[in-house]
C-alpha cells in the first residue's frame, strides 16, 4: 500500500483494549495491542496515505462472546474462529 500511494487496513478490536476486566487478561492484553499496534500503523502509515482503522466489537454479541471463552479456555480452538487459518478447525465438531 505504502509504494502504492494509497490503502486501508482495518482490524477488529474491543472496548477491552481500554478497560480492565476480571479474568480476561490475555484477551484485554492482546485486544490492547492490536488498537496500539492501529496506533502506531496509523502514525507510520498516514504520511504515505495509507488509512488505518480499528473497529471495536460489540462485547454483547454472540461471536464476541464465544471467541473470548475459546481464547481464555482453548487458546488454539481460538485461532480457528478468528481465521487463522494455520489452526485446527476444531469449533462446531
Amino acid at each position: 500500500m505504502k509504494a502504492q500511494g494509497s490503502g486501508s487496513m482495518a482490524a477488529v478490536t474491543s472496548v477491552a483494549a481500554k478497560e480492565a476486566r476480571r479474568a480476561y487478561v490475555p484477551y484485554n492484553a492482546s485486544t490492547a495491542a492490536v488498537l496500539n499496534i492501529c496506533w502506531s500503523l496509523a502514525l507510520e502509515l498516514g504520511p504515505d496515505n495509507v488509512s488505518v482503522n480499528a473497529n471495536p466489537e460489540n462485547p454483547r454479541s454472540r461471536q464476541h462472546r464465544k471467541t473470548i471463552r475459546a481464547i481464555r479456555d482453548e487458546p488454539g480452538r481460538a485461532l480457528a474462529i478468528l481465521g487463522i487459518s494455520n489452526a485446527p478447525d476444531t469449533h462446531g465438531t
